[in-house]
């Protein structure tokens, strides 16, 4: 995900000063590392800074902080910030009611050959998955390869085993199968939580299951 911020007390001479090289970010109170370098002035009245999210887990759903500070003065006691508040809205890039989740975690047999995620897609446009990340409360990932693209009704079943060159795909396949070829079971039978996200770090699905559930009321 992909956001700029205006900082309107960061002007032009402020940067110039020799003494104000101690800029810092944070964003929900965690410090970004950038340089100065990234920053554009705008209409000479303040700077603008552009800042990329790699997986989304920076950015919260919901109310974030974003915190520029910086020193001034010869013997750096002149500490000033400018902070900018914003929401993000999962909902507003995916509506709910787009996806159905079902999450096969205790199948019949031995778990990591037939344990499964099936995603199906109902929204109006396709949606293409390049690239799109699966995960775990434990933080295992995968990443969904490139060239599938679903159409409204469509599923996409994901088995945690299984071998990879048995992945069917084809744009006409009402449900296409992919397998991450793990050795080991990773859905908790009792309980756990898949987030799906999307190539900008927006969580886009986050389904939870048995303790899980408890454990969050």
């Amino acid at each position: 995900m992909r956001f700029s911020v205006f900082a309107t007390g960061l002007t032009d001479e402020i940067l110039a000063e020799p003494q104000s090289r101690r800029i810092q970010f944070r964003l929900n109170g965690q410090p970004l590392e950038e340089g100065q370098g990234r920053w554009q002035a705008l209409r000479g009245s303040g700077h603008l800074w552009t800042w990329q999210s790699t997986d989304g887990d920076d950015l919260a759903d919901g109310l974030n902080i974003f915190e520029t500070s910086w020193v001034r003065g010869t013997d750096s006691t002149r500490v000033e910030r400018d902070t900018v508040q914003f929401i993000v809205k999962v909902s507003a890039f995916y509506p709910d009611q787009d996806f159905q989740v079902t999450i096969d975690a205790d199948p019949p047999g031995r778990d990591v050959n037939k344990e499964s995620v099936l995603i199906e897609w109902n929204g109006d446009s396709p949606l293409q998955l390049d690239g799109w990340i699966l995960r775990d409360l434990a933080g295992h990932r995968y990443a969904i390869p490139d060239g599938v693209l679903m159409v409204s009704g469509q599923r996409l079943r994901v088995f945690t085993g299984g071998d990879p060159a048995q992945d069917s795909i084809a744009p006409g396949d009402n449900e296409k199968v992919l397998h991450m070829g793990r050795r080991a079971a990773i859905w908790n039978n009792t309980g756990d939580l898949l987030e799906l996200i999307d190539v900008n770090g927006v969580i886009a699905v986050s389904e939870g299951y048995g303790d899980f559930l408890r454990r969050e009321a």
